[in-house]
């Protein structure tokens, strides 16, 4: 169903520069390593964070927001990169880096949304991605160079308040984005001290590139932005005003099933990695290649391409809390017609399932993922971003867990997000982002598939 609230009011009540305490970090700049250049001219990501906040607008403002600046600035002296800049190398008119100088800050806002409607845009239904837009920063470019991070503090008076970010992805990938605000959030809970759990290790010479990975998809990129549009350090544009954002939870037990009815049809003397998120992901890409063929598209193949954590697949590995990107790609086809068919489930989850058994091996050919990528982008294969692992409904600053959070720039390419169940442990919440005609058809197949899959499990036994 699609919530027809319109576009909140929003009033800024104050604009301020946040940044790591004085003298705490000398100046710095950031190679990009080749896993940074994949992301480097990719749309910012962006998060927002919901949470019941039963008090006024000026108790955010006198109790809490001192709290969340000083928090927020003993955060950045850990996670540096995140308040200085991509600038061109001097001299390298298509080298980037990332710099940071003594008094580099992040930009914070301050709102206050006069109108209310908090739990319609913190709930599950379809909201217009334009209705969202009000409570997520922006990055502008300065010059030549783009500023990494912005957030924007919404209060909802005496309802709710909503952190908003907006991360520039040359800086870092969602595991990196994720660990910084869970480190800003816990050093928020405890008054303004820095968490020595959540300390980053950010050290580019950790990643060799003894193949000259950085030259080859430095060169993939700029082929593929000149597809689009004229090469630059500045993010894509944000996504158009008339998508509906929606999410979808597959609980627990559901997962389960989705497994069971995948095993029954399976050749057990041919496994293949089957996770939560391989049968979460076949069972929504089921559902976009259906939806594709209702558009009469007539393709034949079907592609997914989607990022994989590489901290663990590359050697030697890198430790868990390395701050960057430390994401490669991987692909995934299979026949549309095999997709859409009786056992489309079973056929989504072996493709994906064998392709993620093959990443350690298919990073041994990782100079061809420009080339392969660009081969399918008319395909429009379908992407995700987030990860359960990420934990983000354990993000708490002291007001309790999030009641929703989301991830709009979803919007910007066929891409789906996944986050842990807020209610389900062991579930999975699933966003898409889709034009309102769409939108009915892929939730009518997310809950009547699941209705036909149980019968169809029963049978079985």
């Amino acid at each position: 169903m699609f919530s027809s609230y319109s576009r909140p009011s929003v009033r800024i009540l104050e604009t301020s520069r946040i940044s790591p305490p004085q003298g705490s970090i000398p100046p710095t700049s950031l190679p990009l390593t080749f896993f940074d250049v994949i992301w480097q001219s990719s749309p910012p990501t962006e998060r927002l964070f919901f949470y019941p906040f039963p008090y006024s607008t000026s108790h955010l403002i006198d109790s809490i927001l001192p709290t969340l600046k000083s928090s927020l600035s003993i955060t950045l002296q850990s996670f540096y990169p995140l308040a200085g800049t991509l600038q061109r190398i001097p001299g390298r008119s298509d080298d980037f880096q990332l710099c940071y100088s003594d008094g580099d800050s992040v930009a914070l806002t301050v709102a206050e949304c006069v109108d209310g409607g908090f739990d319609i845009l913190a709930g599950s239904e379809a909201r217009a991605i334009s209705n969202l837009r009000p409570l997520l920063p922006t990055l502008p470019k300065l010059g030549d160079s783009c500023p990494l991070l912005a957030i924007q503090v919404t209060v909802f008076h005496r309802d709710g308040v909503v952190i908003g970010t907006t991360v520039h992805h040359a800086a870092c990938d969602g595991t990196s984005s994720t660990q910084f605000m869970h480190a800003w959030a816990s050093a928020c809970r405890s008054g303004g001290s820095a968490s020595e759990r959540h300390i980053p290790i950010i050290d580019r010479s950790l990643i060799p590139d003894p193949r000259g990975l950085y030259a080859i998809f430095k060169e993939g990129v700029s082929r593929l932005m000149s597809l689009n549009s004229p090469g630059s350090s500045q993010p894509v544009a944000a996504a158009p005003a008339d998508k509906l954002l929606a999410t979808f939870t597959l609980t627990r037990a559901h997962i389960k099933m989705l497994k069971e009815v995948v095993l029954a049809k399976t050749d057990r003397k041919k496994p293949f990695h089957l996770s939560t998120f391989v049968v979460t992901f076949a069972y929504i890409w089921v559902g976009f290649v259906r939806l594709r063929e209702q558009l009469s598209l007539g393709r034949k193949r079907a592609h997914l391409s989607f990022g994989a954590n590489f901290r663990d697949r590359i050697e030697p590995a890198l430790p868990p809390a390395y701050f960057g990107n430390c994401v490669g790609l991987c692909f995934v086809e299979a026949d549309v017609g095999k997709l859409v068919g009786g056992d489309g489930l079973k056929v989504a989850s072996e493709a994906i399932g064998k392709a993620i058994e093959e990443l350690n091996v298919s990073f041994q050919s990782s100079q061809e993922w420009p080339t392969r990528f660009a081969s399918i982008m008319n395909e429009q294969p379908i992407g995700v971003a987030g990860s359960p692992k990420f934990k983000v409904y354990d993000v708490d600053f002291g007001w309790g867990r999030p009641a929703k959070v989301d991830i709009p720039s979803i919007a910007i390419f066929d891409v789906i997000s996944l986050a842990e169940s807020r209610e389900d442990p062991g579930g999975v919440e699933i966003g898409f982002a889709l034009p309102e005609h769409e939108m009915g058809f892929l939730n009518n197949y997310l809950e009547n598939g699941l209705k036909t899959l149980s019968e169809q499990e029963m049978g079985f036994h």
